[in-house]
């Protein structure tokens, strides 16, 4: 018999380039209230490149 072994959290990484409704969902991660902040996307995007 093997054990099944689960982490009591979800582990989740993105590039910071999301905004998301306040509060942050206590459970799950309703992805579809995820959208790309472009400020943030430009931040990304200027790190990546070096800038």
């Amino acid at each position: 018999m093997i054990p099944q072994w689960h982490l009591p959290a979800t582990r989740v990484a993105f590039w910071d380039k999301f905004g998301w409704k306040e509060p942050f969902p206590e459970y799950g991660l309703d992805l579809d209230a995820w959208w790309i902040d472009p400020q943030r996307a430009a931040e990304v995007e200027a790190r990546q490149s070096g800038g």
